[in-house]
This record gives C-alpha cells, structure tokens and sequence, in this order.
C-alpha cells in the first residue's frame, strides 16, 4: 500500500491563501512564513479531522518549516490577477514579505467546515511571529521524519509531537496487547 495522495485544487489553494490573507489583516506578525503555517496547518488538521486535505498541496520541509511547494506560482498567479499585492515591511532585521488581499474575501469553494477549521488555526497562530509559528512546527513529527526540500507526507498528521504519558502508554499497551490475542 502505497503513501496517501490526494487530489490536488489549485482553486482551492488560490481561494485558501485569499482568506488567510484577508483574516490576518490585523495580525502584524502575518508574514509568507506565517501564511506557510496556517496553509499547512489547516490542511494537515482538515486530513486528520475531515477525512481529507483542504487544497491537497504536497507540503516540503524548509529550514523555515513547512510550505506547499505550489505557494510561489500560486501567488504569482494571483498577483497576475490583481488579486492580491505583495507588500514589503521592514520588521527588526529582515524584510516581511506580506501578502494583501485586494477585496474582502468571496467564499465560492471553501466549506464551512473548512473555514471553521482554518479560523481555529488562525486563533492558534494569531499572537505568534513568524519565527515562533516556524518553531512550532519544527516540534512536528513529519517535518522532523524527512529531509530538507523532501515531501511530508499526509499521513503524518496522525502521529503527536507530544510524548505519551504514562497512563496514555500502559493503555496503548493493553489496546496492543488485546489486538495481538485476537489477532492469532
């Protein structure tokens, strides 16, 4: 059996990073690291809870942490359609690259499952920088289980960066330990 991959929506992507972009125009911290988190973030999170990806993007590991390797032709291709511009904000000692949406966001594909899910990753995100949202999901098990510029795969989103407890280990045990008698 081979790795899960699913179908890719280049519409959805354009139609996802048009309602990050409009959501977090208050978020001074919003910059294309933090866009790359909540995109990644919001399609892992719809996989494990939804069944499947919003926009099926094949995410790779940067040293900044996880991006969809569509995102660059994405947003040239809506700069190209006046839909959103790119704004340069000198922020400490570096340049935040911003995307701004040109009108207030139109939903057209995105479901309201989706967008539930994409706000609550967006509150989650929403006081963090960008070099703490990238340190975030440095702590992910598919970003640390590949290469640099290597695909994270989806299936990751089931694993937990956080270790077992305890109590959560002697139950796994005795799940395992039941699964084993009855599967003989």
């Amino acid at each position: 059996m081979g790795e899960y991959r699913p179908e890719y929506s280049a519409a959805k992507l354009k139609e996802l990073i048009l309602y990050v972009a409009d959501r977090s125009r208050d978020d001074p911290n919003f910059g294309a690291v933090k866009l790359n988190k909540v995109l990644y973030y919001a399609d892992f999170y719809a996989y494990r809870r939804l069944g499947q990806p919003i926009t099926g993007a094949e995410y790779q590991k940067l040293p900044e942490g996880p991006a969809p390797q569509q995102l660059l032709p994405t947003r040239r291709e809506l700069r190209r359609d006046g839909l959103i511009e790119i704004e340069q904000r000198p922020v400490f000692n570096h340049v935040q690259e911003r995307v701004v949406p040109k009108s207030a966001y139109q939903q057209s594909l995105l479901s309201d499952e989706e967008l539930a899910l994409v706000d609550e990753v967006i509150g989650i995100l929403r006081f963090k920088t960008g070099r703490e949202s990238s340190e975030m999901s440095h702590l992910e098990p598919g970003w640390k289980a590949v290469g640099f510029y290597q695909s994270i795969p989806y299936s990751s989103a089931w694993l937990s960066a956080e270790p077992l407890t305890q109590d959560q280990y002697e139950r796994a045990r005795l799940v395992a330990d039941k699964h084993e008698l009855h599967g003989r």
